[in-house]
């Protein structure tokens, strides 16, 4: 139940969670997926994101007079009280922020030894083995409407099929603040990174998909065979989805695509890409 960040981190969130309800036979209704469930043909028009399809619950609050109830009941989870009752019952999955809860972590552990009802705040889940191991009904799940396919189809049509398509996501925005600004590149380095990739690769005739919270200047593509993807959020990551390699600053909504598409994650972290991570990554290719 606890909204934290924006697309990628709730996508990090429901995606380990859902995994570890499959695999526990849970019922998973998430109420803090509202903003990003019509993106996703089995979350779209629901008030409340359910797991499994078909349960009578998820069904009812993903009515339109189940949505009411949910927001009744969201507020009613928040109250302190209710929340200290459920701390002391042992039925609040709760951490901090900064931590990075595998399915080995006590917490975690506490959490599938309960019975019956349980309320999860820890937002920051790694359970990459067991999301892996779910992976096909991951992928099920949170697979993008028709619409967001069909527009991503067409802003790729243009792109030769014998490319190799390398995305960069250009993340600025919030990260001039985010750890003192560390991950904040100005154009000129991606750039740079693309010119990296472009002499490397060359042989594989790269391709650059360019997803950004803010405008593209012409500069950067100047020289490159690229696309600067231009739908919104839920678009540009299916898009990046699609590529075989993907570079940006370290983000959620990276290594989703990554996840989605099987593409291969490179973070930047400030230093152009070493040629030995790129020559491994066109043998893996």
């Amino acid at each position: 139940m606890k909204e934290y960040g924006s697309m990628g981190n709730r996508l990090l969130t429901f995606s380990h969670l859902s995994a570890l309800a499959a695999a526990q036979d849970w019922k998973l209704h998430n109420f803090s997926f509202r903003p990003y469930s019509d993106y996703f043909e089995h979350f779209a028009g629901k008030g409340v994101s359910s797991l499994p399809g078909g349960d009578p619950i998820g069904e009812f609050l993903g009515s339109s007079r189940g949505a009411i109830w949910g927001k009744f009941l969201q507020r009613w989870l928040r109250n302190p009280t209710v929340l200290q009752l459920l701390r002391r019952s042992g039925r609040l999955v709760e951490a901090s922020d900064l931590s990075e809860l595998s399915v080995t972590d006590p917490v975690i552990h506490r959490a599938t030894q309960a019975g019956g009802l349980r309320v999860w705040t820890a937002w920051n889940l790694h359970f990459h083995e067991l999301r892996d191991n779910w992976r096909a009904s991951v992928l099920h799940w949170f697979r993008p409407t028709a619409a967001i396919r069909f527009s991503v189809d067409n802003a790729l049509m243009e792109v030769p099929g014998s490319r190799l398509l390398v995305g960069i996501h250009v993340r600025r925005g919030d990260y001039e603040h985010y750890q003192g600004g560390r991950y904040f590149f100005d154009h000129t380095y991606y750039q740079s990174v693309m010119s990296v990739i472009a002499t490397r690769m060359l042989a594989a005739n790269p391709h650059f998909l360019i997803a950004s919270n803010e405008p593209i200047p012409d500069s950067m593509t100047k020289g490159f065979s690229a696309t600067v993807l231009r739908g919104n959020e839920a678009e540009d990551l299916c898009a990046l989805g699609r590529c075989q390699l993907i570079l940006g600053p370290p983000s959620t909504y990276s290594e989703w695509a990554a996840f989605v598409g099987g593409g291969k994650l490179v973070k930047l972290d400030g230093d152009l890409p070493a040629p030995e991570s790129i020559c491994h990554v066109m043998a893996i290719l």
